[in-house]
């Protein structure tokens, strides 16, 4: 019986199996209570071989969720001195530019409510020439200022130096404010 592991005790167990049910109970007994009756070693080992494993696993997530493996801030980018800061800044306010649509103004642009509710205004036309068509970018605003959504107002043929109505539907309800964010000539 080569092959064959026998149950006397003096035999080494051949598999790792084997060796971890020797180390953890005890030899078989008839008792039907053999798992109660085991000595304080044997329930000891068992602790130790479940209650090892988690406890190192607890610690490893809690390093985890501390940080304590999270790479280190990138050092801080240095100071900007306040000379070279303000030497990077115009002049005076007069250097200093912004782009705008002097062609076309917005005189008037509010929020009507009746049976439907639109946006009603006036576009002045301040250039020399005709503008074949404008695009008006509105903000549509609530009554405590917050922002519903946004409406293009399309006027076509615009003269010189001629103010023009528009009218416009919109799905908004509560809108109480049209508030021009940007102007287009087409």
């Amino acid at each position: 019986m080569a092959g064959n592991m026998s149950n006397r005790p003096d035999e080494r167990p051949r598999s790792v199996r084997a060796w971890v049910d020797r180390w953890l109970n005890a030899p078989t007994d008839a008792d039907p209570l053999y798992l109660t009756n085991r000595t304080l070693g044997q329930k000891l080992r068992l602790w130790i071989l479940v209650g090892v494993p988690c406890l190192a696993m607890g610690v490893l997530v809690w390093i985890g969720l501390t940080g304590r493996f999270a790479p280190e801030a990138p050092p801080a980018a240095p100071a900007v001195a306040p000379a070279k800061a303000a030497s990077r800044l115009p002049a005076t306010l007069d250097d200093l530019h912004i782009s705008s649509n002097r062609d076309l103004q917005v005189l008037d642009a509010h929020v009507v409510h009746g049976k439907t509710t639109t946006i009603e205004g006036t576009i002045l036309n301040n250039s020399e020439r005709l503008i074949y068509a404008a695009e008006v970018v509105l903000d549509l605003t609530d009554g405590h200022g917050s922002q519903l959504g946004g409406v293009t107002v399309r006027v076509d043929h615009l003269e010189p130096k001629v103010r023009v109505p528009f009218k416009m539907k919109i799905p908004e309800p509560n809108a109480a404010f049209a508030l021009v964010r940007e102007i287009h000539t087409l």
